[in-house]
């Protein structure tokens, strides 16, 4: 409990940085690839990509260099921006079926011409790292755990666990109702036994919910929404807004 008691030792507001909780997650993951590695079971992860976006390029890179510091085989699947519909359903399959392949990220957007909802239906629930497949999200609000979690919500319980703070119990006012963070976090804060209000845009008063809360978690995408007037003396603040 080192980390809570220099948390609350402090006299002045800290800064909770994502970047040891990354590591500490690397390391383990590390050390948990090689585990499965010894047992005859290399981790693979498929990119597939559509087209030559700037954006999904930069995103396929990084994660490309993370998967190799982990030791996890990246498996590259890359379509022309004019791809035909049955052409990716077809890559889909494919990795779907493929044993070897254990996760399956596909970068969005789709070019317009691709039915994308029709697409990330079409992706196994149990590859589904990005969580895009419905039938991944409903594991979530079953509290059911078959499937992956999406990643961005599963950060933020993972930087409060991290900085050993106390969820069960506690109020938390989540700012945002996206399916992508909003709704799938307060899920998993209401499975650590957290009480758990979502503001949105149509929220009367949001502020009335945030000063009552002990942690406050951002994710309503508008840059500077939340100060020091939403919130009550030793609240903890997760933004994971745009």
């Amino acid at each position: 409990m080192q980390i809570q008691e220099n948390i609350k030792n402090q006299q002045e507001a800290i800064l909770l940085l994502g970047k040891p909780v990354a590591d500490s997650m690397q390391l383990e993951l590390t050390a948990r690839t090689k585990s499965y590695k010894e047992k005859g079971i290399s981790p693979k992860l498929a990119i597939i990509r559509v087209g030559e976006r700037s954006d999904d390029i930069a995103y396929e890179t990084g994660a490309i260099k993370k998967m190799a510091a982990i030791g996890i085989e990246v498996d590259h699947v890359l379509l022309p921006q004019q791809c035909t519909h049955k052409q990716l359903e077809e890559k889909v399959i494919e990795k779907n079926q493929d044993q070897s392949v254990h996760g399956i990220l596909m970068l969005r957007p789709l070019p317009k011409h691709l039915d994308e909802n029709s697409i990330i239906s079409m992706i196994d629930p149990k590859k589904d790292v990005d969580c895009m497949n419905p039938a991944t999200l409903a594991g979530v609000f079953q509290a059911s755990y078959a499937g992956k979690v999406p990643c961005t919500a599963q950060a933020v319980i993972e930087i409060l666990k991290y900085y050993e703070l106390e969820i069960s119990g506690k109020n938390v006012a989540v700012l945002g109702r996206s399916t992508v963070i909003g709704k799938p976090v307060a899920m998993l804060l209401l499975n650590e036994n957290a009480t758990v209000t979502v503001c949105h845009s149509k929220t009367r008063d949001i502020k009335a919910v945030t000063g009552d809360a002990d942690i406050v978690v951002s994710a309503m995408g508008k840059a500077k929404m939340v100060d020091s007037t939403y919130l009550k003396k030793g609240a903890v603040v997760i933004d994971v807004g745009i």
